[in-house]
């Protein structure tokens, strides 16, 4: 049975993962859904006597939907309609697309890593907050409003020390200023800022109390196992936000048992098969939880510490390795030979 891998095949987390599947002989295919209408077609008769769903490529080759080990919805794409006379044809193409290709997805028999629907639930960084919370967590004190009166007193509370940042996973798009990988960093809130806090009733910010951490943890989950790496943030020149100096000291790390637990209660609660979370841990080994991303990168994480990241991948798609959520046809893996030594 074969991995279908949606994501670009200049995608360096995609390749990797297809290289472990090479070493084992799973057959796959890294396909982006910008590639859609150009180079590829889909016939899907869920009605009829004989039910089909497969996908034709220009090299000839062809995907039966129904007969997949499952499939990486890794980085998919969006679609992308050919020039038309009118720009709303081209965006009812796009959208009949989406709905389309979404809903042969969602359809397909097989291990999703992760389900498109529980990935869009799992963004929700309140819902993941509140999650973290129930299931033993610590979490920072944190207020997210937009009348101003409240956002005054929650910085005096804490005697100004507060952090700001997006409530929203890809808000930091709409900021010219700033572009992809370092998007908007956490940011600190200075007494100067308070002069500009009537803007928060413009539209609901996001503020936590500040944690006096000594080191961060970057957790990456795969099914049921667990990589965590420790990074020395605190020895860089971005000590609020690590991300804006990737070369500060970073080491594996095992996760104390209760949190390496609630992580994986929360990996079942948002129903996912892969994700990212990130840690603060203060002087007293606090683990306060921050965030966590469905879709999170880790090749650098695999790069720098030696996690085989991709190679877990590679073993939880051939289904090798125990999910967090099962397949739909749970039985046909159940035996599988695991080829990875």
């Amino acid at each position: 049975m074969a991995v279908l891998i949606l994501s670009s095949a200049s995608d360096p987390h995609a390749t990797s993962v297809a290289e472990h599947l090479d070493k084992v002989g799973v057959p796959h295919k890294i396909w982006s859904f910008s590639e859609f209408l150009h180079s590829s077609s889909v016939s899907f008769l869920p009605g009829a006597s004989a039910p089909s769903n497969h996908m034709k490529f220009l090299d000839d080759s062809e995907i039966v939907l129904s007969d997949l080990q499952a499939i990486w919805c890794r980085r998919p794409g969006s679609f992308k309609a050919p020039p038309m006379p009118e720009p709303w044809v081209e965006a009812m193409i796009e959208l009949e697309c989406k709905n389309a290709l979404g809903g042969l997805i969602r359809s397909a028999e097989c291990l999703l890593v992760n389900h498109p629907g529980r990935d869009a639930e799992s963004l929700y960084k309140l819902s993941q907050l509140a999650v973290a919370r129930r299931v033993g967590l610590h979490v920072p004190e944190t207020l997210v409003t937009n009348e101003p009166d409240q956002a005054r007193e929650f910085y005096d509370r804490f005697s100004g020390r507060v952090i700001y940042k997006l409530i929203g996973e890809n808000t930091n798009f709409c900021f010219p200023r700033f572009e992809f990988p370092s998007g908007i960093p956490t940011l600190p809130c200075h007494q100067s800022d308070l002069a500009y806090f009537d803007q928060v009733k413009l539209a609901p910010h996001l503020f936590q109390q500040r944690v006096e951490k000594t080191f961060e943890i970057r957790a990456t989950i795969v099914g049921e196992e667990i990589f965590a790496a420790k990074i020395d943030s605190q020895k860089g020149d971005s000590k609020l936000d690590w991300r804006m100096d990737y070369n500060v000291p970073m080491s594996s790390i095992d996760l104390p048992d209760k949190v390496a637990e609630a992580c994986l209660a929360m990996m079942r609660g948002f129903a996912l098969n892969y994700a990212a979370f990130d840690f603060c841990v203060d002087a007293e080994n606090r683990y306060f939880f921050l965030e966590l991303n469905c879709a999170g990168q880790y090749l650098w994480l695999e790069n720098r510490v030696g996690l085989p990241i991709s190679r877990q991948l590679a073993r939880l798609l051939s289904g090798q390795a125990k999910p967090i959520v099962e397949a739909v046809r749970p039985s046909e893996t159940k035996n599988a030979h695991d080829g990875f030594s």
